[in-house]
């Protein structure tokens, strides 16, 4: 990353990186073109561009030279990795400084993901000196940045840039990340990044916690400003909890989906909030959003709600029922106490049931995909938190 933005300023050389632009005061229309990029989370950056384009924008995202295999199959799959090429409605990916000017001299937004610690001022200045028809910026930040920090330093200064470029910006902080992939894969959703994502955690602690995320923490709690303070237990009980919503814990989907939301939403001109995750069988939907983002305006806070038929139906069985035998197909797999079972019916309309999150994968799940793991730079995988 650093190589690049070096590189992209040498492309730059002769531009006035401050020359006020006239104000374009409007939120990003479906059809827009952004370039999402960063030192923070890959896999946030990932579920951006994947999320922007299944929004209706049409989405680039920096990869560094040597990752781009890996970005494709972690974004759609394995068989479309083996394609090698960008689906025109799918994310474009931009290798290195010219593939990044190219797509930030197209871009109406961009979605800029740090890495809770201070962003370089030369990334912030290079990007929008490249990107000349710039209406909006999207920052990723943590709950709690603006009271100091390297965090504090870099919003200061996007908003500084801002106000003498003429565009507008928006920060959406968040805590703890988790999730980030699919979803109950035996039910056939595609919520986050492949079913790759899941295959590549070995550790199973983390994978236990990116399922659950994923299956039953998609709901979004939004908040107008930088509000939310997490103690320091706090964030010791964000980092273990398991099979809880917790506070300061966000899912990776539901804080690409904000960043992106926020990018066209026009309570966000200008503004900032915080995102926490809550329980949620699906992805909030854009009516959700909508009314979540209006509500916050207005009160300070607000919660995407469903209404009946966005959420996929979950069966409860008894506690006897979840000491018996499971069976899926010819294979038996034995509960203990405590484990849930959830029951869904597929699109085919059979009755199945997934083992989830509440025990162990099996060894082949997790350990099979290994091979080609190994030969991949590991960051954008499972990085530390």
């Amino acid at each position: 990353m650093r190589a690049v933005i070096t590189a992209l300023a040498l492309l730059l050389v002769g531009a006035d990186a401050f020359t006020a632009r006239t104000p374009m005061k409007m939120a990003l229309a479906k059809g827009s073109t952004i370039t999402v990029l960063g030192p923070g989370n890959k896999q946030v950056q990932l579920l951006a561009a994947k999320l922007a384009c299944k929004n209706g924008y049409k989405a680039n995202l920096l990869i560094d030279d040597g990752e781009l295999a890996n970005a494709r199959t972690l974004t759609y799959g394995r068989n479309y990795a083996r394609a090698g090429a960008d689906e025109p409605n799918n994310v474009q990916f931009a290798i290195g400084a010219e593939g990044l000017g190219k797509a930030l001299s197209k871009s109406d937004g961009i979605i800029l993901v740090g890495d809770y610690k201070e962003i370089p001022q030369k990334l912030i200045d290079s990007t929008v000196v490249a990107a000349p028809g710039l209406k909006r910026i999207a920052l990723l930040s943590e709950h709690g940045a603006s009271k100091g920090g390297g965090g504090k330093t870099s919003e200061e200064y996007l908003k500084s840039v801002a106000e003498s470029k003429g565009f507008e910006w928006s920060i959406a902080r968040g805590g703890l990340l988790k999730g980030g992939g699919p979803g109950n894969v035996d039910r056939g959703d595609d919520y986050g990044l492949d079913v790759y994502f899941y295959d590549t955690n070995p550790e199973l602690n983390s994978f236990q916690k990116d399922k659950f995320s994923d299956q039953y923490l998609m709901g979004a709690k939004i908040s107008k400003g930088d509000v939310l303070n997490v103690s320091p237990f706090q964030k010791v009980m964000a980092a273990n909890s398991m099979s809880s919503a917790a506070v300061g814990v966000t899912n990776r989907c539901a804080m690409a989906a904000a960043l992106v939301q926020s990018l066209g939403q026009e309570a966000c001109t200008n503004s900032d909030f915080g995102v926490d995750s809550i329980r949620g069988l699906a992805p909030p939907t854009q009516r959700s959003w909508d009314e979540a983002f209006a509500t916050m305006a207005e009160t300070g806070e607000a919660a995407t709600l469903y209404i009946e038929g966005e959420q996929p139906a979950v069966e409860r069985k008894s506690k006897a029922a979840k000491w018996s035998v499971c069976r899926r197909g010819t294979n038996t797999v034995h509960r203990t106490p405590n484990i849930e079972v959830e029951h869904s019916t597929s699109k085919t309309g059979h009755h199945k049931s997934s083992f989830d999150v509440h025990g162990p994968p099996s060894l082949s799940t997790l350990y099979s995909p290994l091979s080609t793991l190994h030969s991949v730079p590991s960051a954008i995988h499972h990085p530390p938190p």
